[in-house]
């Protein structure tokens, strides 16, 4: 194998491979990057056996060929190379020679013959959509699934294709986070699957602003192609559970706020929560809303707001950390605050398509 690759466009792309990788891998091919360079290009790819990311670069190829080397040593010295280009070349024994500039360094390889195999998918439904939706979506829902090993199917995040309608939910059995929209391209069955959320992560990390995301989906793996890199997973196994039952079916009190004044005075008050009791106190009283906190490692706090609200003095305890995530990600400017009494689920609507459920932390 001997070629050359712009370094900006090599170093962007072995960036995309190397999060996946692990640090106690048992298999040392495992912490490489497959290298393959034939006609005008050059693919990469990583897997720890779950996941795998590949992708594809322009390149100029003199000779066609195959390696493995260390994907964050090869990183390492692509992003601290000065140049333009960087030129590699490998020998019998597939070690890597890495140039740029003045600088050359050699890496040693493992054979590509060790590195996996990577597994056929039987493709029972394709759905397309805008990169940027699909970006949207993850991020929107993604930071509610659970990090609870004990229960492994709330450690996913779902994508529900029925009646043209693309749902996708993230639960950690205490809050649930769902955005529902009209999808118009898809082939094959309707259906549900699950995969693990950081999965969903790894594809907002990668994903494009421009062009459309491809999702194939098989009775084991799931597929995205984003643009010239993919990424495959194992679909994980289990029953999600009946996200529909924990959305109250109406709400008695519905208060609309401006989300960027609500959720700064929110940050400001979790400075004075205890991490191990975090409760902040919301306070519904005629125009205004008040959030309190207190805790005996640092002190106390309030937080007053003026809003649209005239109905009987109401409060709530929440986890600040629950309250605060979905305001992180929605984009509108302001959201509805939706409740019906001090130990039933509320709600938070804003962005289009979007829902978010979370438990009181007891009644008051």
């Amino acid at each position: 194998m001997k070629l050359s690759v712009q370094k900006n466009i090599l170093s962007e792309a072995i960036q995309k491979l190397t999060t996946i990788i692990g640090s106690r891998t048992t298999l040392p091919v495992l912490n490489n990057v497959m290298m393959k360079a034939e006609s005008d290009s050059l693919t990469m790819e990583t897997t720890d056996l779950d996941v795998r990311i590949t992708t594809k670069i322009p390149a100029t190829v003199e000779k066609a060929g195959s390696t493995t080397v260390p994907a964050k040593k090869l990183l390492l010295f692509v992003k601290d190379f000065i140049g333009e280009k960087v030129a590699m070349e490998t020998d019998d024994s597939f070690n890597l020679r890495i140039e740029a500039g003045e600088s050359s360094y050699k890496l040693l390889g493992i054979s590509p013959d060790e590195f996996p195999v990577p597994s056929t998918i039987t493709t029972i439904r394709k759905i397309q959509i805008p990169q940027t939706d699909l970006q949207r979506n993850f991020s929107l829902v993604s930071y509610a699934s659970s990090t609870d090993e004990s229960r492994k199917i709330l450690n996913g995040v779902l994508l529900s294709l029925k009646a043209n309608m693309l749902v996708t939910v993230a639960t950690d059995g205490k809050r649930l986070a769902l955005i529902e929209k009209p999808i118009d391209k898809f082939e094959g069955v309707e259906g549900d699957v699950v995969f693990h959320s950081r999965v969903a992560n790894e594809v907002q990390r990668i994903i494009q602003k421009d062009g459309n995301a491809e999702i194939e989906i098989g009775e084991k793996m799931i597929k995205f192609n984003l643009g010239n890199t993919t990424l495959s997973s194992k679909i994980m196994e289990g029953s999600f559970p009946n996200y529909r039952q924990v959305i109250p079916t109406s709400f008695t009190k519905k208060v609309e706020m401006k989300k960027e004044d609500f959720h700064s005075s929110l940050r400001r008050i979790m400075n004075v929560i205890s991490e191990s009791n975090p409760i902040v106190t919301v306070a519904f009283t005629n125009g205004k809303v008040t959030l309190t906190a207190n805790s005996a490692e640092v002190g106390e706090g309030r937080e007053t707001l003026p809003v649209n609200y005239t109905g009987a003095d109401f409060t709530l305890l929440l986890n600040p950390n629950s309250l605060s995530d979905p305001l992180k990600t929605m984009t509108m400017d302001k959201f509805v605050f939706q409740m019906n009494d001090g130990f039933s689920p509320i709600s938070l609507i804003g962005d289009e398509g979007f829902l978010y459920i979370m438990m009181p932390v007891r009644n008051k």
